[in-house]
Formats: structure tokens, C-alpha cells, sequence
């Protein structure tokens, strides 16, 4: 079924989200020194306005790293160019999209999350790409089994994915873990509850949670533990108003092991207040035995764990639940933002997009990002991974064992989504009940079906 959001709602979120009109303070804008709109030595300089979510104070980790690298290089191979770009934090930059959608000022090149395509493409805001895919096949071809997926819609590609990643694993302490008496990574929820109990007795928190910005227990836990007890086609049946709901058993008895593991004190008390990032700095002081993020806090670990913490961590996904429909070997994942690019640009500009995309994409940019323990959506065959570091190593052999599931904010509208979010954060501090929450959920999604 067509989800047609209607630019209106867009119009509506400007209006909450008001405070982003001072959003240019929360971005960076990257080095203009390459000129600007003028003619220098007889040539007209070539303007390109692009925003992203890789802000300069990110430079340090794996995708800051590769990013930066290659826009400046491209800025070098074209000299008549000027990239004015503006890197935002993840959770301004969804904001700041949504305010210039509704404005109608969306700049020429930009990343955008899959469940945001209906609502775009049907308002004519971005441009099919699948004849760029065709036409440069010897840069899209190398791309992973499935990239494209979650930038298609209506069977059209609209995005070249910037990533394509699993959202959901359990960072673990192994040395915690013994000291607790838990003598390898639980295979079964049930033991896994078993080991929050001894951990939480030997004096840790068991799971460092940084959920203040609602998106951490979503997307890093309930995507791939709400599809343990799912399955991938009931989320799509239930997406699409074919059948299922959020409301069937299977899915609140996931939201009923949240509040769960939140009785157990599986988690600390201040879950909501405090953000992904401090739940790492958690793990790393010996705080807490695990934490759940995805791929992208790899790189994080590998260069801001301390050496004995570095050496005892370990990577596994969500143990199997007794009786449940999914897959227990599956991750959620999948590619979370895709280039996308404004269907007014002339011929030569749109030309001079799609060559800065590719080389924040291609083979330059996936080397740089593996050599910083990244993981691109473009493979590189002839890397040799043994050369990167042993947690980044786990990650591979990990996925590659693994297919991926639905995350929930990269396939759902963002009413659903933001329900999901806000749902999970009032059970952990008991204001609503499971069953309250998964209604909420299916009233969300069917006001935009």
C-alpha cells in the first residue's frame, strides 16, 4: 500500500520543531577557500550546496576520516567547483531536512533516510537515479548484495547508499562476564537473562543504555529483538496494512521483555538522560558488562576503549528466543541514508553531483573508511582484512554469517517511528504499558496509510 505522507506534514514539522532556524549554529560548514560564485581566469566557478551528517567535530572517527578525506580531494580535481557543504549532527540534520522540504530550499545534493522516499518522490523533491546505476555500472556495480533496497521505491532508486550496516550488536566485556560467572556469550534468552542476574550481582551494571535520544533501544536493540519474536514478513505485513499489526501477541510480548529486562535493572537508571555516547564511556570505566550499538561504534571502541577493555571486548548479536518466528542468526540492518540529488540541477551540474557522490562512495573512500575500521557499502576485494583490528575482524566474521532484518526507523514513516521511540522510553520509566504502547504504534501508522 502507497504511504502518502503529503509535503503538509512536512510543514508541520517545521512548526514543531521551530528552534531549528537557529540550526546553522549546530552545523559546519566545511572550507570555502576554493573559491566561490564568480569567473576566475575566464571561468565561471561551479556552485554545489550540499548537507550531510558528518559534522567536523566528527573528523576523528572512521567515516569523518574517509569523508573528509575525499571532499577535500575532490575539491583539489576540480578546481572550478566550489562544495559548500554544512555537516550536522545526526538527530539536527533529520530535523534540518524536513524544514527545508517543507520550505521548498533543499539543497543539490543531500543524504536521506529510506522512509523518507515516499513522501519525496511523490512530491517530485528528488530525482530517479537507475539510469546512472545502468549507464555506471563499473562504480555501482561493485556495491553489496542488496544495497540498493532501502533507497527504492515504487521501483525506482533514488539514493546511492552512503552505508549499509547491522544496527544491533552486543558489545560485551569478556573478563566482566567470567568474573560473574557467565563462561561464554549466552545462546538462548532465557540464559541471557540468567547472566544479567549474575553480572548485576557481581556489582555491574549489565547493560550501559544511552537512550536520551530515543533512537539507541529502537534501533540498536528492538529492530533485530522484536523480529526474534516476529519474523521480517510479519513487520512487512504489518507495514503495509496486509494483515498483521503491532498490536498482534508476538510483537508486544517483545515490548513486554523490555519492561522486563527495565525490572530486572538490566539497565541504568539513567537510561533516558543520557546519549550513546555515554553509554560507551560506561563500558569503557568497567561500569558495565555490554552495550547495544551498531557497526558504526566499532571504530569508536577500537579507538577510545582502553587497552585491557579493547582487549576483552567482544561482539554478539541477540541470542535466540524460545519459540519465536524470526531468524536467529539475523541482524537489523541495512543502508540508513543514500545520496540523493535535486531533480532541478542543469545537465553539467547534476554531472559534477554525481562525480562528488562517487567519490564519497567508491573505491577511495572504502579504503580509507576499512583502514580506519569503517565499513563501506562498496567491496573491496583486494583489502586484506587481516590487517585491521581484531574487534573490526569479529564484526566481519560476524555479518557474514548473518542476513539482515528491517530496522524499524529505516522502513517505517517518522510517525510510526517517533511512536516506536517515545513508546520504548515511557515503558523503561513505567508511564505506559506494553499493550498501550503497541497501540499507539498501529494509530500512528495507519494516520499515515
Amino acid at each position: 500500500m502507497k504511504r502518502k505522507l503529503g509535503i503538509l506534514s512536512f510543514i508541520l514539522v517545521l512548526f514543531v520543531s521551530v528552534f531549528i532556524t537557529g540550526c546553522s549554529s549546530s552545523a559546519e560548514t566545511a572550507d570555502e577557500s576554493n573559491g566561490s560564485d564568480s569567473k576566475s581566469g575566464g571561468d565561471e566557478k561551479i556552485t554545489i550546496s550540499f548537507i550531510h551528517n558528518t559534522p567536523k567535530a566528527e573528523i576523528n572517527q572512521a567515516e569523518g576520516k574517509a569523508f573528509y578525506a575525499q571532499l577535500e580531494q575532490f575539491k583539489k580535481d576540480h578546481p572550478n567547483v566550489v562544495v559548500k557543504d554544512e555537516g550536522y549532527t545526526s538527530d539536527d540534520y533529520r530535523t534540518k531536512i524536513k524544514t527545508l522540504a517543507a520550505a521548498n530550499e533543499l539543497p543539490d545534493v543531500y543524504l536521506l533516510e529510506g522512509s523518507f522516499l515516499p513522501n519525496f518522490s511523490e512530491n517530485g523533491l528528488i530525482e530517479p537515479l537507475n539510469d546512472t546505476i545502468e549507464n555506471k555500472a563499473d562504480w555501482t556495480e561493485n556495491f553489496m548484495n542488496d544495497a540498493f533496497a532501502d533507497m527504492t521505491y515504487n521501483g525506482n532508486i533514488y539514493g546511492i547508499p552512503s552505508d549499509m550496516k547491522a544496527t544491533s550488536l552486543i558489545f560485551y566485556n569478556e573478563d566482566i562476564f567470567k568474573e560473574a560467572g557467565v563462561k561464554e556469550f549466552p545462546k538462548t534468552w532465557a540464559d541471557f537473562k540468567d547472566a544479567i542476574i549474575k553480572i548485576k550481582d557481581a556489582g555491574y551494571t549489565p547493560i550501559a543504555l544511552g537512550n536520551k535520544d530515543k533512537w539507541v533501544l529502537q534501533s540498536c536493540f528492538l529492530s533485530t529483538f522484536g523480529d526474534r519474536f516476529t519474523g521480517s514478513d510479519w513487520f512487512y505485513s504489518a507495514r503495509d496494512g496486509e494483515g498483521a499489526k503491532f498490536t498482534d501477541p508476538e510483537f508486544v510480548n517483545a515490548l513486554e521483555e523490555v519492561k522486563t529486562l527495565t525490572e530486572m535493572g538490566a539497565f541504568n537508571t539513567d537510561m533516558n538522560s543520557i546519549n550513546n555516547s555515554a553509554q560507551r564511556t560506561m563500558f569503557y570505566n568497567k561500569k558495565a558488562a555490554m552495550f547495544f550499538e551498531g557497526a558504526w561504534a566499532v571504530s569508536a571502541v577500537v579507538n577510545d576503549a582502553p587497552e585491557d577493555v579493547l582487549a576483552s571486548t567482544h561482539l554478539a548479536l541477540l541470542p535466540a528466543v524460545e519459540g519465536g518466528n524470526g531468524n536467529a542468526n539475523a541482524v537489523s540492518g541495512g543502508t540508513s541514508y543514500g545520496y540523493t540529488i535535486n531533480p532541478k540541477l542543469s545537465d553539467e551540474k547534476n554531472e559534477l553531483v554525481l562525480e562528488l557522490i562517487e567519490a564519497l562512495t567508491g573505491k577511495g573512500y572504502a579504503e580509507t573508511l576499512k583502514e580506519n575500521s569503517g565499513f563501506p557499502v562498496y567491496v573491496t576485494e583486494e583489502f586484506d582484512n587481516s590487517k585491521l583490528p581484531k574487534l573490526t575482524q569479529e564484526y566481519f566474521e560476524l555479518t557474514e554469517k548473518s542476513n539482515f532484518t528491517p530496522v524499524y526507523d529505516m522502513k517505517l514513516s517518522p510517525t510510526p517511528v517517533d511512536a516506536i521511540n517515545t513508546g520504548l522510553q515511557e515503558i523503561t520509566i513505567g508511564v505506559k504499558t506494553p499493550e498501550q504502547v503497541a497501540e499507539e504504534i498501529q494509530d500512528a501508522l495507519e494516520s499515515d496509510q
